[in-house]
C-alpha cells in the first residue's frame, strides 16, 4: 500500500505566491517558475485538476492543484501541485468497448483535443464544443462533429478540469 501510494504522483511541487517552486520531489524543478500556467492561476483560487501542455512533464502531464492558506485559513500562502500519469485517464476516454461507431474525447479551453480524436484535428470547434466550453452547457443531440460527420453526441463541460466531455456515435 505504501508503495502504491508512492508511485501515485510523478511529481509534488509546492510554489509560492509568485508561481516559483520552493519546494520539490524533483531537485531539478528548483526555482522555475509557472505564474502564467492554469494550474498555477487556479490553484491560487480553489481545487483545479486538469492536463498541462509543459513538455518537460512528458504523460505525466495530469495536474492537480489547490491553494495553501496560512494556520487561520484566511491567507494564501502558495499552491501545492500534484503531478501524475494522465496515460490512465486517456485510455479510458479512448476506448469505447463495444461500440465501434462511438469515440469520446476531451476538449480544453482552447479548443484543442486533450485526448486522441478518430479523425486528426487541430481543433474542436462542434456545436458540442462550442456550447460546453462557452456556455458551460450539459447537451446532447444530433449535430455535425469536428470531423463534419453527422452524429448522436452528449456534451458536458467538467469545471473542476476546465474541460468539455464529448461522447459522440
Amino acid at each position: 500500500s505504501l508503495q502504491r501510494d508512492r508511485n501515485a504522483y510523478a511529481e509534488i511541487f509546492i510554489l509560492d505566491t509568485k508561481g516559483t517552486v520552493v519546494l520539490s520531489t524533483d531537485f531539478d524543478r528548483m526555482n522555475v517558475n509557472y505564474e502564467t500556467q492554469l494550474f498555477y492561476r487556479q490553484g491560487t483560487l480553489k481545487f483545479f485538476s486538469g492536463f498541462s501542455d509543459i513538455p518537460d512533464f512528458d504523460d505525466q502531464n495530469l495536474i492537480v492543484s489547490t491553494p495553501l492558506f496560512d494556520t487561520n485559513g484566511q491567507i494564501i500562502r502558495g499552491v501545492i501541485v500534484l503531478r501524475s500519469d494522465a496515460n490512465s485517464i486517456k485510455r479510458i476516454m479512448e476506448t469505447t468497448p463495444g461500440f465501434t461507431d462511438a469515440e469520446t474525447y476531451l476538449v480544453d479551453k482552447n479548443y484543442n483535443p486533450v485526448t486522441a480524436t478518430r479523425t486528426s484535428t487541430e481543433a474542436v470547434r462542434s456545436r458540442a464544443a462550442l456550447d460546453a466550453i462557452l456556455e458551460n452547457v450539459d447537451g446532447q443531440g444530433t449535430y455535425e462533429n469536428y470531423a463534419g460527420e453527422d452524429v448522436l453526441g452528449y456534451y458536458k463541460w467538467y469545471e473542476p478540469m476546465q474541460m468539455a466531455i464529448i461522447a459522440e456515435v
